[in-house]
């Protein structure tokens, strides 16, 4: 299968990865992850709590159930997510300060 999300998707295999594992599969998750904008922690191999964060997010961007493990159903709705289609975090709000300082309101 071709993923259009990141290129490490495609090495990860449909398995069960959850809080306290550690693997290369969690490394692999992680560096996804971190390509579309969701963890921005150490890439560790350490399914920590950040990493369980980080798979619920993208749990709830896919529209599917937000469990925090990295199951079948979170590999697959990744895998096909469209191209093109942003998945990652939105772009930052801008502070009052700084709208104020560019005259808006």
């Amino acid at each position: 299968m071709s993923s259009n999300i990141s290129p490490w998707i495609e090495s990860l295999e449909p398995e069960l990865l959850q809080l306290g594992d550690t693997s290369i599969a969690v490394t692999t998750l992680q560096r996804t992850l971190t390509a579309i904008g969701l963890y921005r922690r150490f890439i560790d191999g350490y399914f920590g709590p950040a990493t369980e964060q980080a798979v619920r997010q993208l749990q709830n961007r896919l529209d599917i159930a937000e469990t925090g493990k990295f199951d079948k159903a979170t590999w697959h709705a990744l895998a096909v997510w469209p191209k093109g289609k942003n998945i990652g975090i939105a772009s930052p709000i801008r502070s009052r300060s700084a709208i104020a300082h560019h005259g808006q309101t």
